[in-house]
């Protein structure tokens, strides 16, 4: 049981899919056919083993053997390739996927759990932690956690395996003790401020008059009232009741940011600031849940100095993010997504964040412009 510190080995999964799985069941004489889904915690997590993958397999002249990322920031058409049993090259064209024996390798996050079906997957390997988005209603704070599955996250995971056909699932861990038999329900996790903008743009009432089964804490409404008051996003007229604002209709259009960062955007709009682009991709960045650069692995030189900013991460991100822009505006249309996946990783950036952002950051662009809210 490598995993049972909490995060997931890579080096064991590698090792797990090549001497388990590749050799036993890639034997012609013992061939078993199929192809492989490795559930993993992240992108980052996902974007080490598909590299691992990939180099181990051309170290034992394993040509066959090409390995995919999924997940949900993905490009729609990556996430299609990576679905498609048909492709079988990789993204960085790192075999011709002619080969007899082609074994299809897709490291996911839980995307795949039940919101996807993808043929010909036979085996499973099943990580036993998931990502998932969390927010402290206290301290008014979002993380995203690694944490175990439930079990009912592993019963689906497991059900991958042979949807078709028969198949088989590897575990990396012991038992299932210390796991809940289900997830939280996502609501409980998401911050209240949002969801009240979000029914009230959607119902036209406030989350607390919907009676649902799973609903926040009355006080946690309350104070995400006012927070949403004093941000001009909703009006709180006679007998409580609650409407959106102008400014609160565009931040309900922009949902994917935090509504103190849709503040910041419309207040950037002023002349005397004229910064509204660059507060946009703050505002983006501020408010994505996951890291935009590749953690440190152990056994790194610690003494190699690390990039650092003057006023903090989130503009050391927002630098990075703009050497992204200027890279890609530089290079031809035709070669732009593998040259792009090379520089993220020389620069230590994870691709997919960063191409999720720049989409998110035009999208919000645009939705400004819809509703003329470019100028104040």
């Amino acid at each position: 049981d490598n995993n049972v510190k909490g995060m997931i080995n890579i080096d064991h999964v590698v090792d797990v899919l090549f001497d388990k799985i590749l050799e036993k069941f890639g034997k012609p004489s013992d061939f078993e056919p199929g192809d492989v889904l490795i559930f993993l915690s992240g992108s980052a997590q996902i974007s080490v083993c598909v590299d691992k993958i990939n180099s181990k397999a051309q170290k034992r002249n394993m040509p066959f053997v090409v390995a995919y990322p999924l997940y949900a920031q993905m490009p729609e058409k990556d996430k299609q390739d990576a679905k498609d049993p048909k492709h079988r090259t990789g993204f960085d064209k790192v075999t011709d996927g002619r080969h007899k024996y082609s074994r299809k390798i897709i490291c996911c996050t839980n995307i795949a759990e039940t919101s996807l079906t993808i043929d010909m997957i036979r085996f499973v390997i099943e990580g036993g932690h998931a990502k998932r988005a969390t927010y402290d209603h206290s301290l008014r704070s979002k993380s995203l956690v690694e944490s175990k599955v439930s079990l009912a996250s592993a019963r689906q995971r497991k059900g991958r395996a042979g949807r078709t056909a028969p198949g088989r699932c590897f575990y990396l861990y012991r038992s299932f003790a210390g796991m809940e038999e289900f997830d939280v329900p996502q609501i409980l996790d998401t911050p209240v401020d949002e969801l009240i903008l979000y029914s009230l743009n959607v119902c036209g009432e406030s989350i607390d008059d919907l009676g649902l089964m799973d609903c926040p804490d009355q006080k946690e409404i309350i104070a995400a009232k006012e927070r949403l008051s004093d941000l001009g996003l909703i009006e709180i007229g006679d007998g409580e009741s609650v409407s959106l604002t102008e400014d609160g209709k565009i931040a309900c259009a922009l949902s994917s940011i935090e509504p103190q960062g849709v503040r910041m955007i419309l207040s950037a709009r002023a002349p005397e600031m004229y910064c509204l682009y660059r507060a946009i991709k703050f505002a983006v960045i501020l408010s994505c849940e996951e890291n935009i650069f590749f953690s440190r692995e152990s056994g790194a030189n610690e003494d190699e100095l690390l990039p650092s900013h003057d006023l903090g991460d989130h503009f050391l991100a927002l630098d990075y993010f703009e050497k992204y822009e200027k890279q890609k505006k530089n290079l031809k249309q035709d070669i732009k997504s593998r040259r792009l996946r090379k520089w993220c990783k020389k620069m230590g950036l994870i691709f997919y964040v960063v191409d999720r952002l720049q989409s998110t950051v035009d999208q919000c662009y645009k939705e400004l412009k819809k509703h003329d809210a470019l100028a104040p």
